[in-house]
């Protein structure tokens, strides 16, 4: 959102609808996300900013809360879903000289 926060929303369908309900808190980052990537299990999300930033949080859904990551989750434990953003150690070796 260009407001620079990341808003998560639970799904819950049931009987033919689907309701949505806002995390009470969204996850603030210093510049707008404009791209986000999930963990396959959920439990992590990670952003591409519009100043370039990747970010990373592990998200409680007990409590509905995302906490910030400092570091880098270790690319052999976490299994990202869906395609790479489009910086950060996903696109290692991708750009070649000259670029």
């Amino acid at each position: 959102h260009m407001d620079s926060n990341l808003y998560i929303f639970d799904v819950n369908a049931m009987q033919g609808k689907v309701v949505l309900q806002q995390w009470p808190m969204a996850l603030s980052h210093i510049a707008a996300p404009v791209i986000i990537q999930f963990s396959e299990d959920g439990k992590l999300v990670k952003t591409l900013t519009r100043d370039y930033e990747v970010a990373h949080w592990y998200l409680d859904k007990s409590r509905s809360k995302g906490s910030f990551v400092a570091k880098i989750p270790d690319p052999d434990v976490c299994i990202w879903a869906d395609d790479p953003l489009i910086a950060g150690w996903d696109c290692q070796g991708l750009y070649q000289k000259g670029w």
